[in-house]
Parts: C-alpha cells; sequence; structure tokens
C-alpha cells in the first residue's frame, strides 16, 4: 500500500510540474471594462478572435477588448503613469511587437491621449491657456481638402468614433516620438572610411618566391657544358678517298658559353625576371587598392543599408497603424478601397526594400566578409556630403601617385625589352677543352690528346635590330597613354554622374524641408484645435518624412559608391584631398548665422511648450538661454527641455542673481549649478549687470573680482557634470579684464544694445573680437528696432560688416510680439 501511495504521489508531482507550464503560458486575457479608475496600457494588436492568440500567450498581464463582433484589441499592462507605458512599449517591440503603442483608458472606456493631455493641462494650475489671436481670427484652412471628409470629433458607438480614437492616439504617440532627424556630420569620418584594409588573398607572394629561385638558378649556371660522344667504325668506308685510320674513338669536351644561351644570356635573363618581379609587385599594388576598393563598394552598401533599415522599419510600423485606421474607415465608407489598396502597396514595397537589405547585409557579413569586423563603429549618418572640386579633381597634382605608379611600370618593362633585345642575345661564344681517345688494331686505347678552341657564331642580319627595340617600346607607351586617357573619360564621366546625384539629393532635401514645415504647421494647428487640422493629413506627413528621408540616404549612398569609383583612377588615400563638405541643411536655412535666445520666465510659462518648442525652429534657435524664475514650475520645465532634446535645441539655464557681483557666494552657485544639471539643461549662463549699480564707477574693481571668482567656482561645476558656461557682458568692461573673462567661458556674448550703429557697435566689439572671435556672440535688442523686417535688414548689414557666424536675440517674448504686430500692420 506505502508503495502505491508513493508512487501516486510520484506521479502527481511530475503531473504538477509538466501542467504548470501550459497554465502558466495559456492564461485567459482579461477584459479591460474589469480595470477601474485611468490607466494607460500598450496595444499590441487587434484580432479577429476572443481567444488569446497563439503570439501573445507567453506575454502576462495581458488584456482586450471587444471592437466589434469580428475584432478584439489585445493590450498587455496597466500603468497609472505615461513614462512606465511608454517603457513597456520600447520592451515590447525589442521583443518583436514592432506595432506596440500606447493608448489609454478609464473605468473600462477608451480616452484618447488628447483628451487628457489637455485635461492634466487645465489642472495644472500654474500653466496658463496660451491666448493666440491669429488662430482664433484667422483659422487656416486643411492642406488637402479630401482629408477632412470626417469629422475627428471623439463621439461613441460606431466605427468612425473608434478610428477616429487610432488616428488621434496615433498622432499623439508619433508626435511624442518624433524627432529632428538633425544627425552630426564629422567630416574626417570620410577619410576613416576610405582608409580601412580588408583581408586580400593574392597569388604574386607565390609567383615572386617562384621567380626568386629561377633567378637564383640562373645566376649560378655560368654555361658550362659537358658533352661526350663514342664512335665505333664496323669497317673502312666506301669512298675512295675515306680513309678511316682507327676502329673506335671517344671524345670528351668540356664548353663555356659565354654569349648566346650561356652566362651572358643567363645573367640577362636574371636581370629581366628581377625587373618582372619589381613590375609584378607594382601590378599588385595596384590591383590591390583596385581589390580594396571593391571590399570598400560593398561594405559603404553595407553601412548605408543599416541606416536605411532604421528608418524602413520606423515606416513600416506607421504604415500597417495607418492601414488598420484606413481599414476602419472604409468599413464607415468614409475611406474607399482604392484608398486601403494604394496603402497595402506602399506596405508591400517598404517590406520589400526592408527584406532586400536586410539580405544584403546578411550574406556580406556572413559569407563574403566573414573574417571582417564590420562593427567599427562608422555610421553612414556621420559621413559628410562632399562638393568636389573639378580642378583638384583633374589636376596633374592629384594624379601624382598614379602617374608615379605607371612611370615605374613604363620604365620596367621598357628595361625589360632593352634587356631581351640585347644585339649580343644571338652571338654565340664558345671556349672549350677537348680530350680525346682512339683504338685502333684491336686495343680500346692505342692513343689519346688534349686540345682547345674557341667557336663563334655570328647571324649574318644585323639589321632592324634598334628599330624593332623602339617599336616594341612604342607600342607599351601606347597602351599606357590608351589607357590614361580612357582613366581620364571614366573619370570624366563618373564626375558628372556624381554631380547629377548631388542636385537631386539637395533637391530632396529642400522637399524634406518643406514637408516638415507642414508637418509643424498641423503640429501648431492640433495644439490650437484649428479646424483645419488634419491628423491623417499629418500623419501622412510623418510618412512622407521617412520616405523622403530613406530615399536621401540612398542618394548619398550613390555618391558614396560614386566617389569610391573615382578614387580607383586617383590613387589618393582620402577624398577630402578633392572636395569640400557641403552642409545641405545650409541650403534651407532661412538666416545666415546660428542664432541663440533669450528668453525670461513670465513670457516661459504664459506659453505652452509645443508653441514655444515650434517658436523657435521658425526662428532657427539652437542655444535657448532660459531663465525660470524664483517660483519653478519644475513639470514645465523639464518638459519643455525634454522637448528640446528632441527637436536639438541647446538649453542654457539663466542665473541672472546681480547679488552674486555684491558678495560671492559659493553654496548658491553650487544649487544653481546642480538645479539646472538635474532638470536637463546643458549649460549655464550668467546675466550679472554690476555695471548697473549706482556705485559702479567706484567699486568697479570689486565688482569684476566677484564677478570673476563666481565664473571660477561656475567653471569647476560645469565642468565636474560636463556642462558649458556661458555670460552676457556689456561692451565696455575694462580691457585687462578681457583675457581671464574668456578664458573661464565658453561663449561670451556682448550685450550691444540701445544703438543699432553699425560702425559704433563694429567699434566697441573689436577687442572682444580680437581675443577670441568663436567664442564671441554678438547680442541685438528687439526693442532698439521698429519692426522685424529693419531688425533683420540691420543683421544682414552689421554682418556684412563684421562677418561674424554666431548672434543672439533678446529676447523671445518682445520678439513674439515683434512678429505679432507685424502681421497686423497695414
Amino acid at each position: 500500500m506505502n508503495n502505491f501511495l508513493g508512487s501516486l504521489n510520484k506521479i502527481l508531482t511530475l503531473l504538477i510540474f509538466v501542467t504548470i507550464p501550459s497554465i502558466y503560458f495559456s492564461q485567459e486575457a482579461t477584459p479591460v471594462e474589469e480595470v477601474d479608475g485611468l490607466f494607460y496600457t500598450v496595444q499590441i494588436g487587434t484580432f479577429s478572435s476572443p481567444e488569446t492568440p497563439e503570439s501573445i500567450v507567453e506575454l502576462s498581464d495581458v488584456y482586450f477588448e471587444k471592437i466589434d463582433d469580428t475584432r478584439y484589441r489585445y493590450l498587455v499592462g496597466v500603468f497609472r503613469e505615461m513614462e512606465f507605458a511608454r517603457t513597456r512599449q520600447e520592451e515590447l517591440i525589442n521583443e518583436g511587437f514592432t506595432g506596440s503603442f500606447v493608448i489609454a483608458y478609464e473605468n473600462g472606456e477608451r480616452i484618447s491621449l488628447r483628451v487628457l493631455r489637455e485635461r492634466m493641462v487645465q489642472q495644472d494650475e500654474n500653466l496658463q491657456d496660451t491666448k493666440l489671436p491669429v488662430f482664433k481670427d484667422s483659422p487656416t484652412q486643411s492642406d488637402q481638402k479630401n482629408e477632412t471628409g470626417f469629422n475627428f470629433e471623439i463621439t461613441n458607438g460606431n466605427v468612425l468614433s473608434e478610428a477616429t480614437r487610432e488616428v488621434s492616439d496615433l498622432f499623439e504617440n508619433q508626435i511624442l516620438d518624433y524627432r529632428e532627424m538633425r544627425p552630426e556630420v564629422e567630416p574626417l569620418t570620410a577619410q576613416d572610411l576610405f582608409s580601412i584594409q580588408f583581408d586580400s588573398i593574392s597569388q604574386v607572394e607565390l609567383d615572386s618566391a617562384l621567380l626568386r629561385e629561377e633567378i637564383k638558378r640562373l645566376r649560378n649556371d655560368w654555361g658550362l657544358d659537358f658533352n661526350t660522344w663514342y664512335i665505333y667504325n664496323f669497317e673502312p668506308g666506301l669512298g675512295p678517298v675515306e680513309d678511316v685510320f682507327y676502329r673506335q674513338r671517344a671524345n670528351f669536351t668540356l664548353e663555356m658559353n659565354l654569349l648566346k644561351g650561356g652566362l651572358y644570356s643567363n645573367r640577362n635573363k636574371a636581370k629581366q625576371l628581377e625587373r618582372e618581379i619589381e613590375l609584378m609587385d607594382l601590378r599588385h599594388k595596384e590591383e590591390s587598392e583596385r581589390d580594396r576598393y571593391e571590399d570598400l563598394y560593398n561594405y559603404t552598401i553595407y553601412l548605408f543599408n543599416l541606416e536605411k533599415l532604421k528608418y524602413i522599419d520606423e515606416r513600416i510600423k506607421l504604415l500597417n497603424r495607418k492601414k488598420q485606421i484606413l481599414e476602419m474607415l472604409y468599413t464607415s465608407k468614409d475611406k474607399t478601397w482604392e484608398d486601403v489598396l494604394e496603402l497595402r502597396g506602399q506596405i508591400t514595397r517598404a517590406q520589400s526594400m526592408y527584406n532586400k537589405w536586410q539580405q544584403y547585409n546578411t550574406i556580406l557579413k556572413d559569407k563574403v566578409m566573414e573574417d571582417f569586423p564590420v562593427e567599427r563603429g562608422l555610421t553612414a549618418s556621420k559621413l559628410p556630403v562632399l562638393q568636389l572640386n573639378p580642378d583638384s579633381l583633374f589636376s596633374q597634382s592629384q594624379n601624382a601617385n598614379t602617374d608615379t605608379l605607371r612611370e615605374q611600370m613604363q620604365r620596367l618593362r621598357r628595361e625589360i625589352i632593352e634587356i631581351d633585345q640585347n644585339r649580343w642575345k644571338d652571338v654565340g661564344l664558345r671556349p672549350f677543352l677537348r680530350y680525346t681517345l682512339i683504338g685502333d688494331n684491336g686495343n680500346p686505347v692505342d692513343r689519346s690528346f688534349s686540345s682547345g678552341g674557341i667557336s663563334l657564331d655570328i647571324p649574318i642580319n644585323w639589321k632592324g635590330r634598334n628599330s624593332l627595340t623602339q617599336a616594341q617600346i612604342n607600342a607599351i607607351t601606347n597602351v599606357d597613354y590608351v589607357k590614361e586617357k580612357n582613366d581620364n573619360h571614366e573619370l570624366l564621366n563618373y564626375y558628372y554622374e556624381y554631380e547629377y546625384k548631388l542636385e537631386q539629393l539637395i533637391s530632396l532635401q529642400y522637399n524634406y524641408g518643406k514637408i516638415e514645415e507642414r508637418l509643424r504647421k498641423q503640429i501648431i494647428r492640433y495644439q490650437f484645435k484649428d479646424p483645419g487640422f488634419s491628423p491623417l493629413l499629418a500623419v501622412q506627413y510623418l510618412d512622407e518624412m521617412l520616405s523622403t528621408r530613406i530615399e536621401m540616404i540612398d542618394t548619398k549612398q550613390m555618391l558614396y559608391l560614386k566617389v569610391i569609383k573615382m578614387m580607383e583612377y586617383m590613387q589618393s588615400y582620402s577624398p577630402l584631398q578633392f572636395s569640400d563638405v557641403l552642409d545641405l541643411q545650409e541650403k534651407t536655412k532661412k538666416y545666415k548665422n546660428k542664432r541663440d535666445m533669450y528668453c525670461w520666465s513670465d513670457f516661459f510659462y504664459n506659453q505652452n511648450n509645443l508653441f514655444l518648442i515650434h517658436y523657435l525652429k521658425v526662428n532657427e534657435v539652437r542655444n535657448f538661454i532660459l531663465s525660470v524664475g524664483t517660483e519653478i514650475n519644475r513639470n514645465k520645465v523639464e518638459d519643455f527641455v525634454s522637448l528640446a532634446n528632441r527637436y536639438d535645441v541647446n538649453m542654457h539655464g539663466m542665473i541672472g542673481n546681480n547679488g552674486l557681483a555684491l558678495d560671492v557666494q559659493p553654496d548658491a552657485i553650487l544649487e544653481y549649478v546642480e538645479r539646472f544639471h538635474q532638470m536637463g539643461f546643458k549649460g549655464i549662463h550668467f546675466d550679472i549687470e554690476p555695471q548697473t549699480f549706482p556705485d559702479w564707477d567706484g567699486n568697479k574693481e570689486m565688482y569684476l573680482n566677484n564677478l570673476m571668482e563666481t565664473f571660477r567656482i561656475a567653471r569647476k561645476l560645469c565642468n565636474d557634470h560636463g556642462m558649458k558656461l556661458s555670460a552676457s557682458i556689456p561692451t565696455y568692461y575694462p580691457k585687462e579684464q578681457l583675457p581671464e573673462i574668456y578664458s573661464l567661458l565658453d561663449k561670451v556674448y556682448l550685450m550691444a544694445y540701445e544703438r543699432p550703429d553699425i560702425e559704433f557697435i563694429a567699434r566697441k566689439t573689436s577687442e572682444e573680437y580680437a581675443i577670441n572671435k568663436e567664442k564671441t556672440i554678438l547680442s541685438l535688442r528687439t526693442k532698439d528696432f521698429n519692426n522685424r523686417l529693419v531688425m533683420e535688414k540691420f543683421i544682414e548689414a552689421l554682418d556684412a560688416e563684421m562677418e561674424f557666424e554666431e548672434m543672439a536675440i533678446h529676447d523671445l517674448g518682445t520678439l513674439f510680439e515683434m512678429d505679432y504686430a507685424t502681421s497686423f500692420e497695414e
């Protein structure tokens, strides 16, 4: 009985262990209606069955919502904060659920992310609504009327409302994820790419070793020959004059060939082979370089494919989510089947491109270059666009290496011909020693004797040797000449093709800028509930931007492949030797100079973050100097810093405490730096103005010493935190103080206020620019100009006089007022 119970216990235990994984992995999804309150979750897909799909059975914390009788939405996780949902979304994408995105529910009902965001804005008592009469008085129309055929106001109870939520959440997700695509180009990356060495397989070493052995044999061959012969006469000859006086005879001869076929000929042959080895090495150098460029050609495609795969994957995700929305709209008859088919075709083409690039990279990495470390830290995005210089490209100096190589090869071939066609090659001169044995009368040897002599062979026809040699030299010279001409033609063809592709890339850059501007307008319309806003149109712009970006990468790839082909004829180690770096971003810039912007806390806290960031982008601001005030709305500031990072705007925290000039306060400085660092700022900017104190003239030295000490303390703290340090100073600080100020700061902003006079500003800032032009930034004040047009024209004229690369505008609030007033001028 005990044995039976023991066996039963083992069987039950085994069954439990076997069934636990099945129970665990087969857990049913929970209806979303059972979750109370407001929460965020990650949508991973819609399915036609209420049963948990096999593709997600291994996921935990799965929920579902019944959309209609044929569709079920599956969700993962319940999160009370958006940031945790975002983290889970990234994890699911990495696990293969590439179409995942964040949505929200409240008491079992789907709620738009936009509605939630607006609710949070209203609940924040420190964040006031933005009032922009431009958007209220002058509503704009949609860029494409066909996209506004249905209302995007969210209602309940129909397919259209479901599609509306989907498109609204899609737009919210994409806007939150959207980042400006401004890769930092590093010109020397091109040089790094073209300096890569690849493993090569060559026969030249074995062939050279074979020829060296042959040379050794020839140099050891002195032309000595030993020969012997033996004659036995059976009977006297038949002729009457023959008088054979011996029965048998043996001869032993040692002969030395001095010229033809001997010592001299062997020495010449050895010289020829030595020249052949040199020629072989030069050919190998030329061929190995071309082989290297073939490998570089493939590797360059690999690098650009990696870049394209990143964007095509993002585009496929966007198109799949858009397809889901369009199919809903087709069900509600707000979209045609033709629209759905067109989108499906786009997805198929995009997937085909993804597969093609992925397969190429896999084959190259695993089979073609399996021994080459393809992960070298190089990225296609950092490679600069090159503007070829035709004068350098086709100059003799650029082809010096090629010419030297060809001249060396031509010289060696000429020497080989001259050695081979030496006039002594057909002349034979052979001294010899001979020993003869003669036997007669039945004796083997009756007598013997030694003899010596010399033999000379001279051909009768000596003419034509020189002309033949010259003809052969002319033939090889002409071959090189023809090759050089053909190479120049090929180089010219590649140059033309390169310029054509470069035109295409520039055109794409302009097109990308236009699409980005259209998207920016849609974002602003969305923010201010403009009736012209169309979420599908905005998503379409996102898709067009991705598509254009991929095409730009592909065109840039073609440019680099053309350069590689040109390098085969150039023998230059870097394309930077015959090209300049072209900044495509400059092509679409509104302003010639880089622009920084001051902003005071009052204006900042009274504006919406999304509006602010787009207003900065319209004005091409790269560095934003923000005063957060004494009562800091940390949530708003940190949200804005996050947006600024996404849109490539560098944030600098302004410290305007004039008390730091009265008394150095290390603890306060530390608190300032720590606070801005924690909020994500990239730099600190001091706007301390002791020159405004009534006793400035009498205590100038003390104030400046305190200011210097403040800068020293801040410099060390900024270095520790990896932050930049800058300050605004007037144009009349003592000359002897300026060098130390410049040594402590990364940037010095000169406040050229109150007197917008070109000659005056140039004269007053000459000392600072002479110390360090790169660190000096000229700051102008909007209040000194009547309107925006006058200010911009003044900046153009000032730049023509002073030629500065960067400037700052004081400040964002007054600039906005100027723009607003200008827009309503008669």
